[in-house]
């Protein structure tokens, strides 16, 4: 008899023969996206401890993060993990086209999903209306870009949103503080870099510790009381 996790953080139960005569007996359990933590995604490798130790400062403190990545890469359980670390008393406000997104029920959460008659767009505004500490964004299509970039760039902070490589354009990414970029690298899916609103270049590890001193968003952080926590990570 065996556990098991796949690389997409799915459980797995196996019996083997001769305990199972008629051959060996399966159980798999399905990863949720939306029951993602980020102590989960550390430990099935989608993500190094101090990059969710970045995330989790930077979403804590209202930066506004795009996460960008294809179809089937981690996006949407990075949001919820992102989300589901926070005070659960805080109002989240999530937009999207699915209903991953579950918190606990006694959580301040308001989950809007878009149909045929309230688009993405539509949906985004009214979610600013009810002010929410964090505005979950996921699967913007590329008519809802020039409204998602007014958002980022004219709304309040505290916003994560999720949308594929192709819609990601240089001028949505200057408008966040920082690009989380997920792939499937040979059926594992992982962040695979973390860039400033410059882009100039990913975040790199060296001997456990972000290897770039100063990223664009450092005064942000100093200003909302977190200048020491952010030193901490950096070498």
């Amino acid at each position: 008899m065996a556990d098991f996790q796949l690389r997409d953080g799915s459980a797995g139960f196996v019996i083997f023969p001769p305990a199972a005569p008629a051959g060996p007996v399966l159980t798999l359990r399905r990863a949720e996206p939306g029951q993602a933590t980020l102590e989960g995604l550390v430990s099935v490798g989608m993500l190094d401890r101090p990059v969710a130790e970045l995330l989790r400062l930077c979403v804590r403190s209202r930066l506004n993060v795009l996460v960008s990545g294809p179809a089937g890469s981690g996006k949407t359980a990075l949001l919820a993990a992102l989300a589901r670390d926070l005070d659960p008393m805080l109002r989240v406000v999530t937009v999207a086209s699915h209903r991953h997104f579950r918190r606990p029920a006694s959580s301040s959460t308001v989950e809007l999903v878009t149909s045929a008659a309230a688009s993405f767009a539509m949906l985004m505004a009214a979610a600013a209306r009810l002010e929410p500490g964090l505005l979950v964004l996921d699967g913007a299509a590329p008519e809802d870009i020039a409204a998602l970039s007014e958002r980022l760039l004219r709304g309040p902070p505290g916003t994560l949103a999720a949308v594929r490589p192709e819609v990601t354009s240089a001028p949505l990414a200057r408008s966040v503080d920082l690009v989380v970029r997920t792939d499937r690298i040979e059926g594992q899916l992982r962040v695979v870099a973390v860039e400033d609103s410059k882009g100039a270049a990913a975040f790199a590890l060296e001997n456990g510790k972000l290897a770039r001193g100063q990223p664009a968003f450092a005064a942000t952080l100093q200003a909302r009381g977190q200048g020491d926590a952010l030193a901490k990570l950096f070498a």
